[in-house]
Order: C-alpha cells, then sequence, then structure tokens
C-alpha cells in the first residue's frame, strides 16, 4: 500500500532532477561592446545556448542586425540557428527549440552579430561541454 503512494512522487522527483541539477551549472558569460556600436548581454548555457543581444546604438545606423548561432564539436546535431534583432530594440539568440540542439563532448558556441549589408559586427566565442540538449560553458 506505501509502495503505491510514494513511488509516484520517486518517478516525479527523478525526473525533475536533471533539470535542477543542468539549471545550477548553467553558466554565464557578460560581454561588453568591442566599441562597434552593440553589446551582447549574456551568453548563457544550460538548456540549449542563450544570448542578449541590445541594439540601441547608433554606430549601427539604427537598422536591423542578424545574429548566427553555432555549437560545434565533434558530437553536435542541429547546432546552428539565426535570427534578426530589430532597430532600436533587443532580441535573444537561442539554439534552435525543436529540433532541440544534441551532441556530447568538448563543444565551442558562437555568436556572430551581421549588419543590414552582411558585415560581420562582432563576435563572441566560448567553450563548453555538451551533454545530450544540455551545454556547460567554461
Amino acid at each position: 500500500m506505501r509502495l503505491r503512494v510514494y513511488l509516484p512522487g520517486v518517478i516525479v522527483s527523478l525526473l525533475l532532477l536533471p533539470s535542477l541539477v543542468f539549471s545550477a551549472y548553467a553558466s554565464t558569460i557578460y560581454a561588453a561592446s568591442n566599441n562597434s556600436g552593440g553589446v551582447v548581454g549574456f551568453i548563457r548555457g544550460g538548456l540549449g545556448v542563450k544570448a542578449r543581444i541590445d541594439n540601441y546604438q547608433l554606430a549601427w545606423g539604427n537598422r536591423d542586425i542578424v545574429w548566427y548561432l553555432s555549437i560545434e564539436g565533434d558530437f553536435v546535431l542541429f547546432g546552428s540557428c539565426s535570427g534578426t534583432v530589430p532597430a532600436m530594440g533587443k532580441g535573444f539568440a537561442h539554439s534552435s527549440i525543436f529540433p532541440p540542439a544534441m551532441g556530447f563532448g568538448a563543444v565551442t558556441v558562437t555568436l556572430n552579430i551581421y549588419g543590414h549589408d552582411g558585415v560581420l559586427l562582432e563576435t563572441h566565442q566560448r567553450s563548453g561541454f555538451m551533454i545530450g540538449p544540455f551545454v556547460i560553458l567554461l
């Protein structure tokens, strides 16, 4: 009788354990502007990779910017994606939700920011480790 009562709680706890462990070890980097006018607020690991990009600077000519995020390693699937941040706004660059980036081993995360004319404005790189969809940045 007691086994029936405790079993669902144990199952739920075991299912939530990986997300709690990996969210505790999700690392964050705060990067400043490199005089091109843009700011990458953070690059964070965890379930995939996420970065905040601010496009409030006048040095970029008050235009949309394009970001390209890639997770590269020996065993990585679906590790690249891209998007746009509107002029005078902020946006989030994140690895694809569906299908999720999957991999195992050492990885390099690269965030490239391009101007409206395709000129590379900023590059940020981090190294880390990937286990399934989880990325631990160093």
